[in-house]
């Protein structure tokens, strides 16, 4: 899904994605700031991404870093409110 909206697939920049990510509550745990030139990074291991959708991808084909994406960790919530914000 953040592929396609990275894309601009549904009326979404990825300057928008980004920010929406960095406003949330818990962005200290996934990202370092836009100055950089890797803005998210892994909370487990802190491997650096240019873009939230490495982020996800890694998160879910790392067995070590998926427990990110369960019930009430950072990138699970970070996900539920991309997408009310979205959809609003």
């Amino acid at each position: 899904m953040l592929i396609h909206l990275e894309a601009g697939r549904f009326c979404t920049s990825i300057d928008e994605l980004n920010s929406i990510a960095a406003e949330y509550t818990d962005s200290d745990e996934y990202f370092q700031g836009f100055d950089e030139h890797f803005p998210f990074y892994c909370p487990n291991c802190g491997v650096e991404f240019s873009r939230l959708s490495g982020l996800y991808q890694h998160v879910e084909m790392l067995p070590d870093c998926q427990y990110l994406l369960e019930h009430d960790s950072c990138l699970y919530d970070l996900e539920r409110h991309l997408d009310d914000e979205l959809t609003e």
